[in-house]
């Protein structure tokens, strides 16, 4: 894995990687030319993240994994990835892993001090 990545999934639509202060889901393969140059990589800051959906499969379906933490409410679409039956259990991994991470970044230092405004002195 590259530079920082410290987990990551593979989907039907794309590969969603775990940064030490962010999430990345890149649109490889097929999938990329569905979403476009401008959507090939997705960032979004774990400081960014409101909710994370993981919607299970059910009977042998497919399920994704979906962020809805940006401003833009048309970037919903953007920040899912799908898997079927097989990918579940490594979805489940990533969504926990997920939570922990921002939870750790959000209470760390680099963060609080980034964070501060300058009036706060």
């Amino acid at each position: 894995m590259d530079g920082g990545v410290l987990m990551h999934a593979t989907g039907l639509n794309g590969t969603l990687e775990l940064l030490e202060d962010r999430i990345r889901i890149r649109r490889d393969g097929w999938a990329s030319r569905l979403y476009g140059r401008r959507h090939h990589e997705e960032f979004l800051y774990l400081s960014d993240v409101e909710q994370i959906e993981l919607k299970k499969t059910a009977g042998g379906l497919a399920g994704y994994i979906a962020f809805n933490g940006g401003t833009d409410p048309d970037a919903v679409e953007d920040l899912c990835i799908s898997f079927l039956l097989p990918q579940e259990k490594q979805f489940s991994e990533m969504h926990h892993a997920i939570e922990n991470q921002r939870e750790q970044y959000m209470a760390s230092p680099q963060y609080i001090k980034a964070h501060e405004f300058a009036f706060d002195r």
